[in-house]
């Protein structure tokens, strides 16, 4: 996409190997680019070569966009996927929020042209005429602010269905990471009472003593929020643009827990 973005704004584009760290060693500043939140991580002590930057591939995490806030570049964080061809939407990530909508840079905002709504299942939809002829219906777990804002909540795969209760693992590790150093997850695990019980994974070692009881004073967290059981793994399965790889995570634990 960023060929064709170049080939429609008559823009000179330069291409390097696929990095982790894709500024390094770079001497000249561009206007535009694109990562993933991994290069971005990896790049923040050169980022200020890039006027603006767009972000996508992985959702990125609260950690990361803290880290971004008081850079000069313009970040954006976008949505879309491979059916509509490039990005549908896109939220600033350190741009300053409004007082008068300061949920604003919590939300996508669609591009011209383009609606959304949600399914039963509250899934988000994607209405793109000029890109499609019908309509797309996600995974994508949303709140709908309004046909061109949605909030962004989690995967409807990945939901935990814990005693009847719809548990969001990322919406939930939201809230934890700031107690939890290193990278984790939430996932369910069959229970015989709760049909699913919602459990932590860390990778590598942690205090789980530690943790279990800071995790129980957490105010934020609902009763079934709080994990019932904490698991450790050595290293953690990921995409080639550092996302986790959930099922495996999952299955790789229950395989080694049997």
């Amino acid at each position: 996409m960023m060929l064709v973005r170049a080939m429609v704004l008559g823009l000179s584009l330069d291409h390097i190997a696929p990095s982790s760290s894709p500024l390094s060693g770079l001497r000249k500043s561009y206007d535009l680019c694109a990562m993933v939140p991994l290069q971005l991580e990896k790049s923040l002590s050169n980022i200020s070569k890039i006027k603006l930057l767009l972000v996508g591939g992985a959702p990125v995490s609260v950690d990361l966009r803290a880290k971004v806030q008081n850079i000069s570049t313009r970040i954006y964080e976008t949505y879309g996927m491979t059916e509509t061809c490039s990005h549908i939407a896109a939220r600033p990530l350190n741009l300053p929020i409004s007082k008068d909508n300061k949920d604003s840079s919590d939300s996508f905002h669609t591009f011209p042209g383009i609606t959304v709504s949600e399914d039963d299942r509250k899934c988000l939809k994607i209405h793109a005429p000029a890109l499609m002829g019908d309509s797309i219906s996600t995974n994508d777990v949303v709140n709908l602010v309004s046909e061109t804002e949605f909030e962004w909540v989690g995967r409807w795969d990945n939901v935990v269905n814990s005693g009847g209760v719809k548990l969001f693992p990322e919406q939930i590790e939201k809230k934890l990471r700031p107690i939890i150093e290193g990278r984790f997850m939430l996932t369910g695990i069959p229970d015989k009472e709760l049909g699913e019980k919602l459990v932590l994974i860390a990778e590598g070692k942690v205090d789980k003593t530690s943790l279990r009881s800071e995790i129980e004073n957490m105010t934020a967290l609902g009763k079934l929020e709080k994990p019932k059981e904490i698991f450790e793994l050595e290293n953690f399965l990921c995409s080639e643009s550092g996302k986790l790889l959930r099922k495996e995570i999952k299955a790789a634990l229950l395989s080694f827990s049997e």
